[in-house]
């Protein structure tokens, strides 16, 4: 896929009139996570990023959500969700020399920091909605718990598409590099800032994305 239809399909808007019907649902066992972790490591591979071998050691420590169409039982979409302890998330690995990594660590070891760690959609599925919905359910889980940071490492044009989609406010705090089949950053998001953001350029999105009304 080209970087432009790439960004085509990420900026498309959620209230599109092909947008699927979606339910996020938090894995509730072992077997239920083993699904998600399954076709999380099937898209990975089959979108050239790799094996998720780098991620079985913070299993433990993540939240899985799968996306799911009304009548079918399979799973067409996985988000992880990765805290900030035990283990410190792939964000702070040192081959991102991330800024002001103390005041991070602070905040993972506070349980207010976690990170975006993975984002997966069946190809038949992307543009339909699926990913907005996996996004916004993960949103919802991290604010529910009291989280006020999210992290992600993910190429920058793809998160600058995402700040321009969902009037997010992720910012660069280390250098670009080869990792997961793609060259990527660190970076770092204030829930606040978005809902802020968002509930001043999109009300609509706003209560949508959030759950609150306006």
């Amino acid at each position: 896929m080209s970087l432009a239809s790439s960004l085509r399909k990420l900026l498309q808007h959620s209230k599109r009139s092909d947008v699927l019907p979606t339910e996020v649902t938090l894995a509730s066992n072992v077997q239920h996570r083993a699904t998600l972790l399954a076709l999380e490591e099937e898209i990975f591979l089959e979108s050239g990023y790799g094996d998720m071998t780098a991620y079985e050691k913070y299993i433990p420590q993540s939240r899985i959500l799968g996306a799911y169409r009304p009548q079918i039982e399979k799973p067409v979409g996985v988000v992880r969700l990765i805290a900030g302890k035990p283990l410190l998330p792939p964000f702070f690995s040192p081959v991102f020399k991330v800024k002001e990594r103390k005041y991070w660590e602070s905040l993972a070891a506070e349980e207010l920091l976690e990170e975006l760690g993975t984002v997966a959609v069946e190809k038949s599925y992307r543009g339909k909605g699926v990913g907005s919905s996996l996004y916004k359910a993960a949103y919802q889980d991290s604010k529910s718990r009291g989280i006020t940071h999210w992290v992600i490492v993910m190429e920058p044009w793809r998160v600058w598409a995402l700040n321009i989609k969902f009037h997010g406010t992720f910012r660069r705090v280390g250098k670009v590099k080869w990792y997961m089949g793609g060259f990527c950053a660190p970076h770092v998001m204030i829930l606040q800032d978005v809902e802020r953001e968002m509930s001043r350029k999109d009300p609509a999105t706003f209560s949508w994305f959030t759950g609150i009304s306006t």
